[in-house]
């Protein structure tokens, strides 16, 4: 048997090497950051760029919430970034299915579950903010749920333009961030370039205690500029599924404005 324990990086590497061995996989996620532990690929570095590949289900995911919560708190904060990503990327699912460019029809079942999430994320914020037992238990089974979404629906619900810019980031920089700190900060600029009800995202941020801020990730107003010039390019040479990226012209200004919204709403 192959056995993953870590965070995102070695469960996902477990996928690997029971995929290349045949061997059956346990996971056991010492901290609950991403949802990696619950989903089929695998995610890897071509360069700076993410890609995904494989499709492995393990036997079972063991969470133990004493031994994540031995984990500093940043970590398991974190674990909001792959559910807020459901605000922005089922917007941008809609958006390209009514436009006449979704290649993923519309799924009610799954845009259900996406909804779900993200109502439960406001009732569970203070728990998660504490990485109290019950916080830690809500993530580990919400993202167990998001898990066996992606299975049966795809990812569209969950993965959207916010997932792009983080993507441009790290093809940008060769630098690595927690995941979900660096997805929330995302969600928070693309709600407010898609004019989706950004102040939810700015609630459930806050809410939750993720650290989303601009100097936290290392992200500068003349980065964050760069990150918006080179994302219509990127989208397109990755083919990437439709966005708002699409349909917006990300000028300099837009940018000073996101970058703005995004400064404010983490206190930075």
């Amino acid at each position: 048997m192959v056995i993953g324990m870590g965070g995102g990086s070695a469960i996902d590497t477990a996928k690997y090497v029971a995929e290349a061995t045949g061997l059956p996989l346990l996971q056991i996620p010492t901290i609950i950051s991403v949802d990696a532990a619950f989903t089929a690929p695998y995610g890897y570095r071509d360069g700076s760029r993410v890609r995904y590949a494989g499709n492995l289900r393990p036997v079972e995911v063991i969470c133990d919430p004493d031994l994540i919560r031995r984990a500093p708190v940043a970590l398991n904060r974190a674990g909001v970034g792959d559910l807020l990503s459901c605000h922005t990327g089922m917007f941008d699912w809609r958006l390209a299915v009514e436009g006449g460019r979704g290649e993923v029809p519309w799924n009610e079942d799954a845009a259900a579950l996406g909804r779900r999430v993200l109502d439960e994320m406001e009732a569970a914020a203070p728990e998660v903010h504490a990485v109290s037992e019950a916080g830690v238990r809500w993530l580990a089974r919400v993202h167990r749920d998001v898990g066996a979404g992606c299975a049966s629906y795809g990812a569209r619900f969950e993965e959207g333009s916010e997932h792009f810019l983080a993507y441009v980031f790290e093809w940008l920089t060769n630098e690595h961030r927690v995941h979900g700190e660096l997805i929330s900060f995302c969600a928070l600029a693309m709600s407010f370039v898609q004019d989706n009800d950004p102040e939810l995202v700015v609630r459930l941020v806050r809410g939750t205690g993720v650290d989303a801020r601009p100097s936290h990730l290392g992200i500068s107003r003349e980065l964050f500029g760069r990150m918006f010039t080179e994302l219509p390019g990127y989208v397109a040479r990755e083919d990437l599924w439709p966005s708002v990226i699409e349909t917006v012209s990300l000028t300099p200004d837009l940018a000073d404005r996101t970058f703005a919204h995004v400064w404010r709403a983490t206190g930075d």
